[in-house]
C-alpha cells in the first residue's frame, strides 16, 4: 500500500506541471492505433542544392568495426551481423546502437556503415521496438541525411536509403511528441526540417513548414535570455546549441530554394 501511495504520489506531483496540451497528447498515443506508410506510388524527388559542410559532433576513432560502445559500455558482435534487439543491453544502449551516431566515428569504412544502414532496414520493419520511437527516429533521420549528403554518388543502395528516409519522415510527422515537448520535440522538429531540405515535393515543404516552426518556438523556449538552457544542464545547452548550428549550417551551405 505504501509503495502505491508513493507511486501516486510521483504520478500526481509530474502530471502538476505538464501543460493541457501535453496531457491530452499523452492520452492520445496511449490509444493510438498503430500507423502504418505505404510509399509504393509516391514519386521520390530530392531538392537540388542542399549541402551539409561540418559535423558537430565528434565520436571517438574505432579499432574493431564490430564494436559498439555506448554509455561506456561495449559489446562485439558477430562481423557484419548486428543485433538490433540487443536485449541483454540497457534500453539507453539500445537507442544509441538505433540513433546511428557511429556513421560519423573516424576508423569505419564506407563499406562496412552502408552495410549497418542495409542490416537495419532488413531487420527493423515500422513499429519495431527501440528502433520506432520518434526521439531514436529523429537522431536516426539526422545522421543518415547527413551521411547521404556526404557521398550521393558514392553509395549502390541510394535509392533504397531514400525510400527508408521518406517513410521515416512521414512516420515521424505522425508521431510528434506533442506529449513530452522539450529536447524530444526539439529533435522532431530537426529532423523534419532536415527531411525537408533533403527531399522535393509536397510532403517535404510540409515538414519543412512543420520544421521551421517549432524551431523558432523552441528558440524563445529553450535558450533563455542570457543564453543558458533553460534546465541549466551543461548537457542539453551543448546539445541544443549542436542542433542549432547544425540547422544553421544546411541553410548556409545549401543552395535550395525554400519557400518557408
Amino acid at each position: 500500500m505504501k509503495r502505491l501511495i508513493k507511486r501516486l504520489f510521483l504520478y500526481g506531483w509530474t502530471l502538476r506541471y505538464l501543460k493541457p496540451r501535453q496531457l491530452v497528447y499523452l492520452i492520445w498515443r496511449r490509444i493510438q492505433p498503430a500507423i502504418h506508410i505505404d510509399i509504393r506510388y509516391k514519386i521520390i524527388q530530392t531538392r537540388a542544392g542542399t549541402r551539409h559542410a561540418a559535423i558537430f559532433t565528434h565520436p571517438p576513432p574505432v579499432i574493431n568495426p564490430d564494436e559498439f560502445t555506448f554509455l561506456n559500455v561495449s559489446k562485439v558482435f558477430e562481423h557484419g551481423n548486428v543485433d538490433w534487439v540487443s536485449a541483454d543491453m540497457p534500453k539507453l544502449w539500445r537507442y544509441n546502437l538505433h540513433y546511428f551516431d557511429f556513421l560519423h566515428q573516424p576508423g569505419r569504412s564506407d563499406q562496412d556503415l552502408d552495410h549497418f544502414i542495409n542490416h537495419w532496414l532488413a531487420h527493423n520493419p515500422m513499429g519495431s521496438a527501440d528502433a520506432w520511437e520518434p526521439y531514436t527516429v529523429s537522431l536516426r533521420m539526422v545522421n543518415w541525411i547527413k551521411y547521404v549528403l556526404a557521398r550521393p554518388g558514392g553509395a549502390t543502395d541510394l535509392v533504397a536509403w531514400q525510400q527508408s528516409l521518406y517513410v521515416h519522415a512521414l512516420w515521424l510527422e505522425k508521431h510528434i511528441e506533442y506529449q513530452l515537448l522539450a529536447n524530444h520535440y526539439l529533435k522532431n522538429a530537426k529532423a523534419l526540417f532536415y527531411a525537408g531540405m533533403y527531399f522535393d515535393g509536397d510532403d517535404a515543404e510540409r515538414w519543412l513548414y512543420t520544421g521551421v516552426r517549432i524551431l523558432s518556438e523552441e528558440a524563445q523556449q529553450q535558450i533563455l535570455a542570457d543564453g543558458g538552457h533553460i534546465e541549466r544542464s551543461p548537457m542539453y545547452h551543448c546539445i541544443t546549441v549542436a542542433d542549432y548550428l547544425d540547422i544553421i549550417d544546411l541553410i548556409q551551405n545549401s543552395h535550395a530554394s525554400i519557400a518557408t
